[in-house]
């Protein structure tokens, strides 16, 4: 879970691990002043909030069909994400879907309706967490 708080346009969380999540250019040296983390430390995570069909809710463990889930995933910024397929991915992880019961096609795709994507720049002082 991420803790934030926020204070004049600047918001700040920790994740775990030592990890902090920056959402504007400023932290450290005060308000204003650059943040600075090392180029290999600082990674991207994408909050994709998301709504399942009733069908695919049923089938991961009886998630709740048509509510706003969330899921947070490690992502590069230079890249194009397929966030249905990381979607999936996570469900295939955290619920009893698996490629067998839940596979990657038009169908389980269109079964997801994204709802928005939310990121987060974190420096990782404790190395990258997925």
């Amino acid at each position: 879970m991420i803790k934030q708080w926020f204070s004049k346009g600047l918001a700040v969380g920790i994740l775990g691990a030592g990890s902090l999540v920056l959402s504007s250019n400023v932290m450290a040296g005060g308000f204003g002043a650059p943040a600075v983390c090392p180029a290999g430390n600082v990674v991207h995570y994408d909050k994709v909030v998301f709504r399942l069909r009733p069908w695919v809710a049923n089938l991961c463990g009886g998630l709740p069909a048509g509510e706003q889930l969330d899921v947070n995933v490690l992502d590069s910024p230079s890249e194009i994400a397929d966030l249905k397929g990381k979607v999936i991915g996570k469900l295939w992880e955290l619920t009893p879907c698996d490629s067998t019961t839940l596979p990657d096609d038009s169908e389980t795709r269109g079964a997801i309706k994204i709802i928005d994507v939310e990121y987060a720049i974190v420096c990782a002082s404790g190395g990258i967490m997925e």
